[in-house]
């Protein structure tokens, strides 16, 4: 799904389906606003995913440019997946939650 969304025009399939996962996407997240919307969106949910796996040292470079590369498509989503990754009631998940911000912020500079 990643490699569809920052293609730059290798193949009219790939550019049809990014063009369909950005609609869908932003489809769901202006119904969700409306309305709370059942089950996962796929790509909050990759987002997610990208953001826990900032626990792992050795990946921080290539997990930075995806959560980068969804987020300028998606900054909504990744809005709230920061924002709910501190909304733990947990002490050891909010310490988790902070030094994965604290490597995306160093790392990216933003």
């Amino acid at each position: 799904m990643i490699s569809i969304l920052i293609s730059e025009k290798v193949d009219p399939v790939y550019e049809k389906l990014k063009t369909l996962i950005i609609d869908e996407s932003r489809a769901k997240f202006s119904k969700q606003n409306e309305t709370i919307v059942g089950g996962n969106d796929y790509t909050k949910v990759t987002l997610e995913k990208l953001w826990s796996l900032l626990d792992f040292q050795h990946f921080h470079d290539k997990i930075i440019d995806l959560i980068v590369n969804f987020s300028n498509y998606f900054p909504q989503f990744f809005k709230e997946v920061v924002i709910s990754s501190f909304q733990v009631h947990s002490i050891t998940e909010k310490e988790a939650a902070i030094r994965r911000f604290a490597v995306f912020w160093r790392l990216t500079q933003q």
